[in-house]
């Protein structure tokens, strides 16, 4: 009885051992496969300047990519948002049309007119929600086809 009961006790062990090799090998082999698409945080852009100009009623915002994962050779923009600081309101949304491109460390402006009698982006053309800024201060938000989204600091508009 006392050999039946170690065999047992034996086979029962020896499967809960190869159960968990199998288990840490199907771990650690899917997760060095994950695409590099799939990890969206992996972009990063660092936001140099923002500025109002009101003679042209424009938004100027400098950017860089610091970082890109993979085979990724820019940060992909196709939109610009600008929002109210103070209620959080989307004032302007901009639909870059040719996309932006940002390039590691290269520095690259997107400037955006607010004035509808001038309703494009030096890159292309925008949709205006609304047409001057009322003075206060705002943010422009740069979003990635990626679905990231890199908020400028303030800028202030008297």
């Amino acid at each position: 009885m006392k050999n039946r009961y170690k065999a047992i006790c034996i086979v029962v062990l020896s499967l809960v051992v190869v159960l968990t090799g199998i288990i840490y090998f199907a771990f650690t082999s899917n997760m060095a496969k994950v695409p590099a698409a799939a990890i969206n945080s992996q972009e990063k852009v660092t936001i140099k300047s923002v500025s109002f100009n009101s003679s042209d009623d424009s938004v100027s915002v400098t950017a860089t990519a610091t970082h890109l994962q993979g085979e990724y050779t820019a940060v992909v923009l196709p939109q610009v948002i600008i929002k109210n600081a103070a209620t959080g309101d989307i004032v302007a949304d901009f639909r870059l049309v040719p996309i932006v491109d940002l390039k590691i460390n290269e520095l690259t402006t997107v400037k955006a007119y607010l004035n509808e009698s001038v309703a494009f982006v030096d890159l292309g053309q925008t949709k205006c929600l609304s047409t001057r800024l009322a003075p206060g201060i705002y943010y422009a938000t740069l979003c990635s086809s990626a679905g990231n989204a890199f908020v400028s600091p303030s800028f202030n508009v008297s």
